[in-house]
């Protein structure tokens, strides 16, 4: 009788959670206000979602790691885009899950990535934003609306135009 009453519970235990992450991946989809974060960026510094929409047009954020080959196939698009569109007020803020922060600033740094590299060293940001697969493209406008997610960077009639 323990046994089942342990293994109802548990069941019960499980369930809720699965609904607390169904939610959280259904709170951000397009149309939804994204939750603010701060992290620290591969030299140090800290970067708070809510100052950066602050002072841009749009903000892409990118969850990915190193090791993901889909992830290493989008650098080139995103360092074209940010090379393009950063001076129309689109910010990229990528942000890596879980890896070191010697690895991953290596790795930046040979790749050539000049737009922002955070840390979520422990998956928090990533739990927080129901992020289930990567690489994980979230387009924010200036009021931190989600306007596109999916999983390579948004098309370029969603990005500032001017």
């Amino acid at each position: 009788m323990k046994k089942i009453l342990l293994l109802v519970c548990v069941t019960f235990i499980l369930g809720a959670a699965t609904q607390i992450s169904c939610a959280q991946k259904e709170a951000l989809e397009v149309g939804a206000k994204a939750p603010d974060f701060t992290l620290q960026d591969i030299a140090g510094q800290e970067v708070s979602l809510k100052d950066v929409l602050a002072s841009n047009k749009s903000t892409l954020l990118v969850f990915w790691a190193t090791w993901c080959p889909s992830c290493r196939r989008e650098i080139p698009e995103l360092i074209r885009l940010n090379n393009e569109y950063k001076s129309k007020g689109l910010k990229i803020l990528t942000v890596n899950l879980g890896e070191s922060p010697g690895k991953v600033k290596s790795f930046a740094e040979q790749q050539g990535i000049e737009y922002a590299v955070l840390l979520d060293k422990d998956n928090k940001v990533g739990s927080q934003y129901g992020v289930m697969y990567i690489p994980t493209n979230i387009l924010l406008d200036k009021n931190g609306m989600v306007k596109y997610k999916g999983t390579s960077p948004p098309t370029e009639d969603l990005l500032p135009q001017k």
